[in-house]
C-alpha cells in the first residue's frame, strides 16, 4: 500500500540532514561568520574608544566612586568601574561612569582628579586621558583638624628645656 522513498547515496553526502560533508561546511560557515561579526564590533569599538580619545572634549572629573576592581593578567594594572562627576568647560557637570585599566600601585581614590575627553553627541560616553591626581589639600600640605582657626591644638609647643630637643 504504502512506499517507503529510500534517498539514494548521492542524497545522504549533500544533504545537511543526512550527515554528510554538508554539516561541516555549514557549520564552517556559521562559525566564520560569528567570528567575523565579533571581530569587526572589536575593531569598531577600539576605533570609536580611540577618536574619543583623540577628539573628544576636554574636561576634568572628579572620582567619586571604584567599583568591581579586577586584576588583568600578565599586567601590574586592575580593571575598575569609575564613577566620575565631569566637568565640562562651559561649566556644566554631568555624572557618568567608564571602565578603565589602572595601576594597582597608583590607583586613585575618591576625590581625585583625573583628565578626560568626553563625546560631544553623548556627554556620557567619557573616557580617562590623563593620570589622577589628588586634591589640592592633600598635596599642598594641609592642615590637621585641629590647627585650623578657633581650635586649639592638642600638641604643647616646642621649648628648649625639652628632653628630645637637647
Amino acid at each position: 500500500m504504502f512506499a517507503a522513498y529510500v534517498p539514494s547515496p548521492q542524497c545522504y553526502r549533500a544533504c545537511p540532514a543526512g550527515g554528510g560533508a554538508g554539516d561541516l561546511t555549514t557549520f564552517l560557515i556559521v562559525a566564520g561568520s560569528v567570528v567575523g561579526a565579533v571581530l569587526v564590533g572589536w575593531m569598531v569599538k577600539v576605533e570609536l574608544d580611540h577618536r574619543l580619545r583623540t577628539r573628544g572634549v576636554p574636561g576634568t572629573a572628579v572620582i567619586t566612586a571604584l567599583e568591581g576592581r579586577r586584576v588583568v593578567p600578565g599586567t601590574p594594572d586592575m580593571k575598575v568601574t569609575v564613577t566620575l562627576l565631569v566637568t565640562a568647560p562651559d561649566g556644566e557637570e554631568l555624572e557618568t561612569w567608564t571602565t578603565a585599566q589602572l595601576p594597582i600601585l597608583d590607583m586613585p581614590r575618591a576625590g581625585w582628579r583625573v583628565p578626560v575627553r568626553y563625546s560631544a553627541r553623548d556627554r556620557y560616553r567619557v573616557a580617562l586621558t590623563g593620570p589622577a591626581v589628588p586634591p589640592e589639600e592633600e598635596s599642598a600640605g594641609a592642615q590637621s583638624p585641629g590647627d585650623g582657626p578657633g581650635n586649639a591644638s592638642t600638641t604643647p609647643p616646642a621649648s628648649p628645656s625639652h628632653p628630645m630637643e637637647r
